[in-house]
């Protein structure tokens, strides 16, 4: 996957990023310290203080890194048009929980951290502008406009990740029908709807379809 210029590395340095993530995520920020991420990448501890001179700054290397791929296979995912829109809505947030859900909830931990917000901020700021770019094509082919389906993607975004780390379906599942809901209403219709599917309104189930 081709990640924007700022989150491109050497091969090496990407290398232990890779593997320092993923001892990070497995072992959790507090309990995993230089001499853990150095035995499992298989170099010295010096070597790793050479490449990044501090674990704060691994961290937050690694959690940048990592996490644009994250992003990267999830736009790729995104919708084609709009025949393709329930298929995102319905296959996105549960193969980001497999495949993410552990690497989803380390970034938690991460950035809302006192020690990292401020990395948070502005990780998450480059990943907007590039984000936005990548809506750009997708608003076109929903024909909304550009502002607006950027905010979606936001609202769709956030229920991907809000799954993917606690796998809460009840909620997801109320939050995918507003998102359907809200399609409907501004004329993407070509949304595969379920005629037994449930509304619910004031916490009161409602039968019919979405649109």
């Amino acid at each position: 996957m081709n990640q924007p210029h700022a989150f491109r590395k050497p091969a090496r340095v990407t290398e232990l990023l890779e593997i320092c993530f993923e001892t990070f995520c497995k072992g959790g920020l507090e309990n995993t310290g230089i001499k853990r991420l150095a035995d499992a990448c298989g170099v010295g501890n010096s070597n790793l203080i050479y490449y990044f001179q501090s674990k704060d700054n691994l961290v937050v290397e690694a959690t940048a890194h990592c996490m644009m791929q994250v992003v990267e296979d999830l736009l790729d995912r995104f919708p084609a048009g709009p025949s393709d829109v329930e298929r995102c809505l319905t296959e996105i947030p549960h193969l980001a929980a497999e495949r993410y859900g552990e690497k989803l909830r380390f970034m938690y931990q991460v950035y809302t951290s006192p020690q990292y917000r401020s990395s948070g901020q502005a990780f998450f700021q480059q990943v907007k502008a590039y984000c936005r770019n990548r809506v750009k094509k997708l608003a076109l082919q929903l024909r909304l406009p550009e502002d607006l389906a950027f905010g979606l993607f936001g609202i769709v975004s956030c229920a991907v990740v809000y799954y993917a780390m606690f796998e809460d379906e009840e909620f997801l599942n109320l939050q995918l029908q507003a998102i359907r809901v809200s399609l409907s209403t501004l004329g993407v219709t070509a949304l595969a709807t379920d005629a037994s599917a449930t509304l619910y309104v004031s916490g009161t189930p409602v039968s019919g379809s979405c649109t």
